[in-house]
């Protein structure tokens, strides 16, 4: 074939830039690879079979940073992180309350929903029935 010369009968040696992006291509979008984040598992599928020149480095910075699916699902974490600041120890009670609604409960005397107030300090709950607006 044009373009690939066998080595060792082991590898094809990729003589033509064009026939390596193909190669490349063939096997990132095949399901083994399934555009990884992890630029190596190309590189690895590959190099078992193929060798050309500066190998790695195309596969990395030329295939796969440009891969649309890959760069789409790829994870990227915006905040760092920070070192953990607990929240304040009361003193006295009804000093911090959390509020929650609880819906969707089949109506009774117009009532459908609760309110559930809790106490942080006491871990004290009152739930009161309520009419939902949704």
């Amino acid at each position: 074939m044009d373009g690939l010369l066998w080595w060792k009968q082991l590898y094809v040696y990729v003589l033509e830039r064009k026939l390596c992006m193909g190669v490349m291509q063939e096997v990132h979008d095949m399901s083994m690879a399934k555009h990884h984040e992890e630029k190596t598992i190309t590189w690895v599928i590959l190099s078992d079979m193929f060798y050309w020149p500066k190998m790695k480095e195309d596969i990395e910075v030329h295939y796969i940073c440009i891969c649309v699916k890959c760069q789409s699902t790829k994870l990227v974490c915006k905040k760092k992180f920070r070192l953990y600041k607990p929240l304040p120890i009361l003193k006295n009670p009804f000093e911090n309350i959390s509020m929650d609604f609880v819906t969707c409960f089949p109506k009774r005397q117009g009532k459908d929903a609760i309110l559930v107030v809790v106490d942080r300090f006491s871990k004290l709950a009152n739930l009161h029935q309520i009419k939902s607006q949704w």
